[in-house]
């Protein structure tokens, strides 16, 4: 990816490089400022909602408890009052009841009148001998025992237990306050008091937050007790917001999901183990931030936009005499010199138009002067190597037709005319230079029977070749001279026989010939003659003659290269490039 990037900012013209790189500059810090204006806005919002969120938190939380005191001390008349005690203890059996009735009803009564919030008081009594009236009085029986608010109760040691919120038979919510009745008999409990108390003192407490923010009064298990919308009264406020309990334990605030917003929860835990909770959207005090934001990136953008056209239309008038000089460089490139740049005027641009138009003279002057004196001295050369090598060929063949026809009158100086044909029709390929590869081995195998009529059994010559090469274009009779120099010098007696193997291979883009003989090699010094020869660029016959046709046709890269030990044999290596 950073590669295509680099790429097309490499291949884009200076204009589109100057206007990219002024957007970029520009419109990267205005984002970043943007950013961090609006972020450093939205962190200092959120933490001074959630301070004044806390602060509100704990007020109601305060209030609560001073509410939930009162009700404690309501029931600690009732826990407190000996004469409840005795009418609760004692035996009806042999007492008369009635004043029993009369004290309760006036004592509950009395009690409910001086707290307006209480709708019921409740005592369940083990006394089976004092009659219920299902209303202050209940027995305690196994309903009740069985109930799991009571073991609550029971655990408390005559501490206040609260209860959670329900609906009592007029619909309302409420919930209970029970205490247990073992005053000055710890171990010996005499009843169960239960204060039933409206839901909706409690939520007086809490109605009077923000209109925007979501409050709720929860017990221990994370049940609801008090909120605004009274349908979730009961349920569980952490499947509600999909939490874990003990986000709330290990965290002051928290983000939370509710009616499709995100909000931030702050809680605060109560002294009897209830929590009250505030939820407040993140959107009802973070608006005016974004809209800040937006409107100073409004702003930015159009800063931004007028800034476009401005870098625009300074860069084309930057860059029209830039592209003028691009223009020029192409002329130049296609061979085109029959111009001259106009006075640019005396900036950067100028001193460059003033140096192209010098520079385009010179090489003008250099192209006119020398180099195509030197292509012509070149071509000539090529055409005089390559009539060289032909002559100095025939004159060897001739040579051996004469020496054969001297020896006796035969066959072979038939064939060896007819191949000696073949191979100069081959050759000559109409005054081409290049021929293909395959060509080039039927040349050399042309040459090679002629050979074979004069040494007979003396030549054994192998091929190794890659066939997908044979389509390639050479420099033709490069391998033949190679040969020929193996035969005539590398044969120790007419005794003894000559292996020639001849190979063609590919290697790093390259293609490969190699002619490699046993013969008698070369001494180390006429090895050394023979490459400092080669190295020379002059005219010549032989290995020189092929080294220099190739540099001349194909470049210093490519050539020939001569390996050999004397008694052990030669290998000559030449190197052409791939020519389709």
């Amino acid at each position: 990816m950073l590669k295509l990037i680099y790429n097309y900012l490499i291949n884009s013209s200076i204009r589109r490089k100057f206007f990219l790189g002024y957007l970029i500059v520009a419109i990267i810090p205005v984002f970043v400022i943007s950013f961090y204006f609006y972020n450093t806005t939205k962190n200092n919002l959120i933490e001074q909602n959630y301070q004044s969120m806390q602060n509100n938190l704990l007020q109601t939380s305060s209030n609560i408890e001073k509410k939930l005191e009162g009700y404690s001390k309501s029931s600690s008349l009732i826990y407190l009052n000996n004469d409840l005690k005795n009418y609760l203890v004692q035996d009806y059996t042999k007492a008369n009841i009635e004043d029993a009735y009369y004290f309760i009803n006036k004592f509950f009564s009395n009690m409910l009148i001086l707290n307006p919030d209480t709708s019921l008081i409740t005592v369940y009594t083990p006394n089976i001998t004092l009659p219920a009236d299902q209303y202050y009085i209940k027995h305690l029986d196994n309903s009740v025992i069985n109930e799991k608010w009571y073991n609550n109760v029971k655990n408390s040691s005559g501490n206040v237990v609260y209860g959670s919120t329900f609906k009592d038979s007029s619909g309302n919510y409420v919930f209970t306050l029970a205490r247990y009745l073992n005053s000055g008999s710890i171990n010996f409990p005499y009843g169960l008091a239960v204060l039933t108390i409206q839901e909706a003192e409690l939520y007086s407490l809490i109605e009077k937050t923000s209109l925007n923010s979501f409050s709720f009064i929860v017990d221990q298990e994370g049940n609801i007790v008090s909120s605004k919308d009274k349908s979730l009264i009961t349920k569980n406020i952490f499947d509600i917001l999909n939490i874990d309990k003990s986000e709330l334990i290990n965290k002051n605030r928290l983000d939370v999901q509710y009616n499709n917003q995100k909000m931030l929860l702050v809680y605060n835990t109560l002294n009897n183990g209830w929590q009250t909770l505030t939820m407040t959207p993140y959107n009802s005090f973070l608006s005016n931030a974004r809209k800040s934001a937006s409107y100073i990136l409004v702003f930015s953008l159009a800063m931004i936009l007028l800034a476009i056209v401005m870098v625009f239309t300074l860069s084309k008038i930057l860059t029209k005499r830039i592209n003028i000089l691009a223009k020029q460089a192409i002329k130049i490139q296609n061979g085109d010199f029959d111009f001259e740049l106009k006075n640019m005027g005396s900036d950067e641009v100028g001193k460059l138009s003033d140096a192209f138009n010098n520079m385009n003279k010179k090489i003008k002057f250099l192209i006119e002067e020398v180099y195509q004196k030197e292509i012509l001295k070149k071509q000539a050369e090529l055409n005089v190597l390559q009539e060289q090598i032909n002559p100095h060929f025939l004159y060897n063949v001739l040579a051996s037709i004469s020496s054969l026809a001297l020896r006796s009158n035969n066959q072979n100086v038939v064939e060896m005319t007819s191949l000696l044909s073949k191979f100069y029709r081959m050759s000559l390929n109409n005054g081409n230079y290049m021929l293909s590869i395959k060509n080039e081995i039927e040349l050399t195998k042309y040459y090679i029977e002629i050979q074979k009529r004069r040494f007979k059994d003396l030549l054994n010559i192998t091929f190794s070749l890659d066939d997908n090469l044979l389509k390639y274009k050479t420099l033709k009779l490069i391998l033949q001279p190679f040969i020929e120099n193996s035969i005539n010098h590398g044969i120790w007696s007419y005794d003894c026989r000559i292996n020639i193997i001849i190979k063609l291979y590919k290697a790093e883009d390259k293609i490969i010939f190699e002619v490699i003989d046993d013969g008698i090699g070369i001494s180390k010094k006429k090895l050394c003659q023979i490459l400092n020869e080669i190295n020379n660029m002059t005219t010549g016959y032989g290995i020189k003659n092929v080294n220099n046709r190739i540099k001349l046709y194909f470049g210093d890269n490519f050539g020939v290269q001569v390996f050999s030990r004397l008694g052990i044999g030669t290998q000559v290596k030449i190197t052409i490039p791939i020519q389709r």
